[in-house]
């Protein structure tokens, strides 16, 4: 795994947005933490996934200036999230209703950056609905 000084320097002003993401999940759920450091080619480069016994809560991939938040919803899931979709904002709504279904779900990225303060507020908002915390 990447040292923290290492994802700064790739995340620079966007690191206090990371440390908020990734510190929420470390605070309130028993989860393994699995890094993948493939080649920049790959799409799973730079990536930290949470999860406990193959099941992911989330997982988030480190880019220069920014990361991507990955969140899987599914059946269950959409169906609480569109059921209370009017509680979150119009670019998270978007981005589910962009999104197609998948086998497994609908798998929803967020481009963190900089300037997205209260994103990582409505991604541990969703994080809550795929599970409760732990701690």
């Amino acid at each position: 795994m990447k040292t923290h000084s290492e994802i700064a320097n790739l995340l620079g002003d966007a690191i206090h947005l990371w440390d908020e993401f990734v510190g929420f999940i470390r605070a309130n759920y028993k989860l393994d933490e699995v890094w993948t450091d493939t080649k920049p080619t790959n799409w799973q480069h730079n990536r930290l996934k949470f999860q406990r016994g193959g099941k992911v809560l989330t997982s988030a991939f480190v880019r220069d200036g920014y990361f991507k938040a990955l969140i899987i919803f599914g059946k269950r899931e959409r169906e609480i999230f569109e059921a209370r979709q009017g509680e979150f904002p119009d670019t998270v709504r978007k981005i589910y209703d962009a999104t197609k279904v998948n086998y497994d779900g609908k798998w929803l990225f967020f481009e963190v950056r900089s300037h997205d303060n209260a994103l990582v507020g409505e991604l541990t908002r969703m994080l809550l609905i795929k599970q409760k915390q732990k701690k």
